[in-house]
């Protein structure tokens, strides 16, 4: 038999976390519930005001949970996704990243924190800022000047894209045998013959403006020129567009690229790696050394310029001053979500999150992992190999919550918002192009990821990531009690690693061990069996909305379960809250729930997250126990499905 686990209470109490070394190794049960203790504790009755006790939750426990927070959405006119609990979730985190950002600097602190404010103070206070001539970018306009073939072109191309500003090529992080590593993609401006005569006219003006700028003369034919050569660019993109990635290292033996001085481009960048680069479509650039032979090195030049002046502009808020839509705050915030990502989430998580909140999460995370473990462990009806194959996969996963840690400083940031702006991307680009374990993906690329509502699984590091966003209610709260958060939040951390057993993944993943494949076959077939249960039960799984796709709801299985497993031990050691009209156990279901709220509630719509829910209510036995509902067949077509 197992041990039970408890969570220690010393890392985080009722009121506020304490600084503490969690011990996470399993324990008997010693904790007692105290003498005293407020009749509904914090958070529970916040939990309970969305719920509708007229509702009967053993058949449609979605309309239970969330009937209260359904109403208030409606009230103020939510509607699709923009009423999901996860954009709510994301507003609150984003007008908590505005307020922080606009929090005056520490004159003499030289931490990310005050680069972070100081860009942002500069930003939204320039509004008259144009690129062409600007001293910020006086380096590049003449590293432009002097091209005149192409090896010079692609040299100044890749400057260009080491300061994120593409041109012929943009570069990614991209998993490439088994691990990330920089890949040189094809490149051309977002320019399409859909985009129609009004938005053709606009960009024409824009590049007129720009050549204009460097140089008055001839500019209508000038422009016709660029804009004739990023078409052929458009066409060798087309044509290649189903092509391979290949290692850089193999275009000086490759025949169509032998004459095509790509190390120029790597030249550019000023950046120690390059033995992992790779290059995507490699048709894109087996054409590319003729095409650029054949133009004029004028029209070279201008393109450059073009790319140069068009790709900064983004970085302007003055570009936007007009548009109400996008105020100079929110112009910078994004800016610098999409230029420091990582240490914007470290630095807002920390003032307001805080590393003792993290630990709280740290230790739900660290109990899930090991409820998970026993899940598969006494998942007898899957062959030993498997069962522990699947376990080292959940053991391998790496657990990043909410914002990374220490990295590199950023740079310092001074008055000149251009200046800033571009050593930002520069920065950016050497951490891109990093092959430092610390910077694996997603945490050093995706700012809007790593600070909006969301959890997603990465196959290539391995590991599990949960953003800045989701450390909010109703998912987390280190202010109520722990069984709380580990219904919510320990939920989802248990959903995002039970990824790793997917289904349709599991053939390939035991051949690749070495494993017959037809030892997934109990996977597969108890898979198809609740496909075909939820079907006849009004809860159908449609392959079309990927986020009701079978594999969330079995990850949602073993998530809530395994959480479920964690909150019990909780619960023998007097730690789980009751709600006025809700038992502990019901309180446990309605806040694993009810972050998958959304308004709609039309059977036939299979883009909500309702479904979700009513799926795992039916399937779940802790379930129909915590709400005593009578045996039904749909429940009994669940239950006799091999299922986590």
């Amino acid at each position: 038999m197992r041990t039970p686990v408890v969570l220690p209470l010393a890392a985080c109490t009722l009121l506020a976390c304490r600084t503490a070394t969690p011990d996470l190794r399993p324990k008997d049960v010693t904790e007692r519930p105290p003498a005293t203790a407020p009749a509904v504790p914090p958070g529970v009755a916040a939990i309970e005001a969305l719920t509708d006790p007229a509702r009967d939750p053993c058949t449609q426990f979605s309309a239970f949970a969330c009937a209260g927070w359904t109403a208030q959405a409606r009230a103020e006119g939510r509607v699709g996704r923009q009423a999901w609990r996860e954009v709510e979730m994301a507003a609150h985190t984003r007008a908590q990243l505005e307020t922080w950002l606009a929090t005056p600097a520490d004159a003499d602190a030289r931490d990310d924190a005050t680069a972070l404010r100081r860009f942002y103070a500069v930003c939204v206070a320039d509004l008259a800022t144009r690129v062409p001539g600007h001293p910020a970018v006086a380096s590049l306009e003449e590293a432009i000047a002097a091209v005149d073939d192409v090896a010079s072109f692609l040299r100044v191309s890749g400057l260009l894209v080491a300061h994120r500003i593409p041109g012929l090529f943009t570069v990614w992080q991209f998993p490439i045998d088994g691990a990330y590593a920089p890949l040189v993609r094809g490149y051309v401006s977002d320019r399409t013959p859909e985009d129609g005569p009004e938005l053709a006219a606009a960009r024409r003006g824009r590049l007129l403006a720009a050549l204009s700028a460097y140089q008055p003369a001839k500019v209508e034919a000038r422009a016709d020129a660029v804009l004739a050569f990023e078409d052929r660019l458009h066409e060798l993109l087309a044509r290649a567009e189903d092509g391979e990635i290949i290692a850089a290292a193999s275009l000086p033996s490759r025949p169509a690229t032998r004459r095509l001085p790509f190390a120029a481009f790597l030249d550019g960048w000023a950046a120690p790696e390059r033995a992992a680069v790779h290059v995507f479509p490699d048709g894109y650039v087996d054409r590319l050394g003729p095409l650029l032979r054949d133009t004029a090195a004028t029209t070279l030049r201008d393109y450059l310029r073009w790319t140069l002046v068009d790709g900064l502009v983004q970085s302007l808020p003055g570009r936007f001053a007009d548009d109400p839509r996008w105020p100079p705050a929110s112009t910078c915030t994004s800016l610098l979500e999409d230029l420091a990502g990582l240490e914007l989430a470290r630095a807002l998580g920390r003032a307001a999150l805080g590393d003792d909140a993290r630990a709280r999460a740290e230790q739900i995370a660290a109990r899930v992992r090991v409820e998970l473990d026993g899940v598969l462990e006494e998942s007898t009806w899957l062959d030993r190999q498997v069962r522990s194959l699947l376990r080292r996969q959940l053991a391998a996963a790496r657990l990043r919550l909410g914002y990374g840690d220490d990295a590199p400083p950023l740079p310092a940031m001074g008055d000149d918002h251009l200046a800033n702006a571009l050593a930002l991307r520069r920065a950016s680009f050497l951490r891109r192009v990093a092959r430092d374990p610390a910077y694996d993906r997603p945490w050093d690329d995706d700012g809007w990821m790593l600070l909006h509502a969301t959890a997603w699984s990465d196959r290539f590091v391995p590991g599990v990531n949960v953003s800045l966003g989701m450390f909010n209610a109703p998912v987390f709260d280190p202010q109520r009690p722990l069984a709380l958060d580990v219904a919510a939040l320990g939920s989802i951390l248990g959903h995002e690693l039970m990824h790793w057993t997917d289904p349709d993944d599991a053939p390939g993943l035991l051949a690749d061990a070495g494993l017959a494949p037809e030892l997934a076959a109990p996977l597969v077939e108890g898979a198809r069996c609740l496909s075909t249960a939820y079907d006849a039960a009004g809860l159908r799984v449609d392959p079309e909305a990927p986020r009701l796709e079978l594999r969330e709801t079995l990850a949602d299985l073993g998530g809530i379960r395994a959480a479920y497993r964690v909150y019990r031990a909780l619960a023998r050691a007097g730690q789980a809250p009751r709600g006025a009209t809700l038992d502990a156990d019901q309180l446990f279901f309605v806040a694993a729930a009810q972050f998958f709220c959304d308004p709609v509630e039309d059977p036939d719509d299979h883009n909500t997250g309702r479904r979700r829910i009513d799926r795992a209510a039916l399937t779940l036995p802790e379930f129909a126990a915590a709400f005593s509902c009578a045996p039904q067949p749909a429940r009994a077509a669940a239950a006799a499905c091999a299922h986590w």
